[in-house]
């Protein structure tokens, strides 16, 4: 998972193996990596994708920096940590990463490091490109209209700009068409 998850930040000769870039991404160097495929995840029972479960384990504190790096670097932005919020934010993260949790759960974690802002630039980008990543392998096996609106939901949540509220109706949607 911490390779879906950076993917969306590195070049593309770090992760050709797993993800792909888009022609206009190879073009014009701006577009979004996309997956290969679902295949690695075929075989898993849908209703366990979104059990409770350690989601931040995946991904280091190391990572989540890295991630912030790269959308500092492609954003022309200063990347550093802030004196108020890094060490909270830290300890939240690590924290989490050690505890079984519901994926409501682990996206409040997310948001609440995205209001801590860690990093002097782009903590929105970071917390909700991971927040997505988390739920990419879930995607699949909801449709393209409701795997689109919940993924939206997912990265807007974190981000600041969706309610707790209309995550939470979006989660219990996929659980029912998961058969849970």
């Amino acid at each position: 998972m911490t390779q879906q998850i950076a993917a969306a930040y590195v070049d593309t000769s770090a992760i050709q193996h797993r993800f792909v870039a888009e022609p206009r991404l190879k073009t014009t160097g701006t577009g979004y990596m996309k997956s290969l495929g679902a295949e690695e995840f075929a075989g898993q029972d849908a209703k366990a994708m979104l059990a409770p479960k350690r989601w931040l384990e995946p991904i280091p504190w190391d990572v989540v920096e890295f991630i912030n790096q790269s959308a500092c670097t492609r954003g022309q932005a200063q990347f550093g940590r802030t004196s108020d919020g890094y060490a909270q934010a830290k300890q939240l993260w690590e924290s989490g990463m050690t505890r079984e949790m519901s994926l409501e759960d682990a996206l409040d974690i997310c948001l609440k490091c995205h209001r801590i802002a860690p990093f002097l630039n782009f903590n929105g980008n970071t917390f909700a490109g991971i927040a997505k990543a988390m739920v990419r392998e879930i995607l699949p096996h909801l449709g393209p209209k409701l795997s689109q609106v919940f993924e939206s939901v997912v990265g807007h949540y974190v981000a600041g700009t969706e309610g707790r509220e209309a995550m939470v109706r979006a989660v219990e949607e996929v659980k029912q068409r998961l058969g849970g």
